[in-house]
């Protein structure tokens, strides 16, 4: 990844870090473009006055033959200059998409499970290469009008002053009215965020399989249908209503710039008769003509760029999401998280732990406190909204505890760096990943130093039972799992979950924590987790989550939460006998 600073993600360093030569070529093509067209000026009066006058055929010709030449070259640099644009806007394209996904990989759970996030991250989801490669492209058109502004100005104030001035303030009006427009565009695509989002995951729903199953039975497709379809009219409507106000605007200027425009050509003439020449009339025609375009690209390049500027503020504040707490280094508590030691399995310990999510005024978790027990198997159970996962997050520091504390043994959770963590936990979430990769990738994302060790992965299956997957199915470590891509093979639920359960068995964790580890799994299949969980011995604390009382029964220790409150602990057949509301929950099983 790319050290981190404040000016990373500047549009200059994109631009520049991703094709510097090609900067410089279009600088240099630009700069012999703009003179083409006063140069072209000159040339056409030459023409039309050896044409008219002169009965030197050469010098005829001579002008002839640059004019020809001026054109000729005006072609290739401007074919040139189209292929190294393209050139640039690949770069991009590869250089800020990689950066995106990357700012992706460092954005916290807590970041992404906040709402205004996705606001953030879908108002920066469109091709942001493209807006900065049509910002540079518009600067870079817009300077290159501008130079042959000044150049063709320069001929044809030397001829008359009137004409030039008209000329340059005929082109204003439009110019104007295109930044107000790219304005209000820029402020309608921001105020509908979080309606577009909607409405682009509704169409998604559309596409996946599991919503289209349920679609299928609960009839629900044309409740959304509908739903689509409010949002497309309102999205209709309030582009229909910019494009009433983009046409009064661009109409009123734009006849304002034609009044300009032909007065200037107007004026041109008559002063051409009156001195009777013929030459500098054509030179004028032609000057007012490519004046004229000139200075409306000049505002037209210039506001296409501020356009594309507005949309890059998306960009910035996409990348403002990335805090440098984010990026896991905890440089600070290199030392103290040293003394840690993770050979052993941990005793985990809250004390007195209060939490409520950022958008919420409700506290989830309330004066918690509890043991989990070096080397032993804690089940955490309660009905649902009981504070169970959030217990997870905060073990596991997605979040991070604002009130009260956790202990690994002696040491609390802050001064413990998370990769240091991480390397020696591992999980197996309720919403588990069924990566549509190979079955060696499926389960070697457990451990990636092992993800072409054969038989760390055979041993890993062994464990969750997924022997049984290669023997009905015929599936090798490197056939393709799921159907989204050619030749793939799709599992079970209670495959995939196997399947799930071998990439957390791979790593040999200190910390295993399972959620909901065996929902999808037949009683045998269960008893021979269970199985192999108790052959761990001390050397690995396990904790479960889970509504099964199968499954909790295997626990040497239970925790039982209700309403985000420790209500009871102790161990399944204790809780049973002298816990009501354990009992309600799990006794009648």
């Amino acid at each position: 990844m790319w050290p981190m600073s404040k000016h990373e993600d500047s549009v200059i360093r994109l631009v520049v870090s991703s094709a510097p030569a090609h900067l410089v070529t279009l600088a240099v093509l630009t700069i012999i473009m703009s003179s083409i067209p006063g140069v072209q000026i000159t040339v056409v009066k030459t023409v039309v006055d050896a044409v008219a006058y002169s009965a030197d055929r050469t010098l005829l010709f001579e002008a002839l033959a640059l004019f020809c030449g001026l054109l000729t070259f005006g072609v290739i640099s401007q074919c040139v200059l189209d292929y190294i644009g393209t050139r640039l806007s690949i770069r991009l394209r590869e250089h800020i998409s990689l950066r995106t996904v990357e700012i992706a990989s460092l954005l916290e759970v807590e970041q992404l499970e906040d709402p205004a996030v996705f606001d953030k991250v879908h108002r920066a989801s469109g091709d942001v290469s493209a807006r900065i490669y049509d910002m540079v492209s518009g600067i870079r058109a817009g300077i290159q009008a501008l130079l042959s502004v000044i150049g063709v100005g320069a001929v044809i104030v030397s001829w008359n002053v009137k004409i030039a001035v008209l000329i340059m303030v005929a082109a204003v009006p439009s110019g104007l009215a295109t930044i107000g427009i790219a304005k209000a565009k820029y402020a309608l695509d921001y105020k509908r965020a979080q309606d577009a989002r909607k409405a682009s995951y509704i169409r998604s729903l559309f596409f996946d399989v599991p919503a289209v199953r349920e679609m299928k039975v609960f009839g629900t497709s044309r409740r959304l249908l509908e739903d689509y379809r409010c949002l497309m009219v309102l999205f209709a409507k309030q582009d229909t209503r910019l494009a009433r106000h983009a046409l009064v605007i661009t109409l009123i200027c734009g006849l304002l710039s034609v009044t300009a425009s032909c007065g200037a050509i107007v004026i041109a003439a008559f002063e051409a008769i009156v001195e009777s020449k013929v030459g500098e009339f054509a030179g004028f025609v032609s000057a007012v003509s490519s004046m004229t375009a000139s200075v409306q690209a000049v505002i037209s390049s210039f506001s296409s760029a501020f356009q594309s500027g507005l949309f890059l503020v998306n960009w910035r504040e996409f990348t403002g999401l990335v805090r440098r707490i984010s990026l896991l280094d905890d440089s600070d508590m290199q030392g103290r998280s040293a003394e840690f030691d993770f050979e052993s399995a941990p005793q985990i310990r809250f004390r007195n732990v209060w939490f409520r999510y950022p958008s919420s005024s409700t506290d989830v978790l309330e004066d918690v406190s509890f043991d989990v027990p070096s080397g032993k198997t804690t089940a955490i159970v309660g009905v649902s909204g009981s504070g169970k996962s959030t217990l997870i997050k905060l073990m596991l520091k997605f979040y991070t505890v604002k009130r009260g504390r956790i202990y690994f043994d002696d040491l609390s959770l802050d001064d413990i760096r998370r990769n240091h963590l991480y390397d020696v936990s591992s999980v197996l979430f309720q919403d588990y990943m069924m990566y549509e990769f190979s079955l060696r990738e499926n389960v070697g994302f457990g451990q990636l130093a092992l993800i072409d060790d054969d038989f760390a992965l055979a041993r890993a299956m062994t464990k969750a039972g997924v022997c049984g997957v290669g023997s009905v199915n015929g599936i090798g470590l490197d056939d393709t799992l799921g159907r989204l891509f050619d030749g793939g093979v799709q599992l079970s639920t209670g495959q995939w979950q196997r399947v799930a359960l071998a990439r957390a068995f791979l790593k040999s964790p200190r910390l295993l924590v399972l959620d909901e580890p065996t929902s999808s799994l037949d009683p045998q299949s269960e008893r021979q987790i269970f199985r192999e969980l108790s052959s761990h011995g001390d050397d690995v604390t396990v904790i479960l989550i889970s509504h099964r009382p199968s499954t909790i029964a295997c626990a040497d220790h239970v925790v039982f939460l209700d309403n985000g409150r420790v209500v009871d602990e102790g161990s399944h057949d204790e809780l049973l006998e002298r816990c009501e509301g354990y009992r309600a929950v799990f006794g009648a099983h």
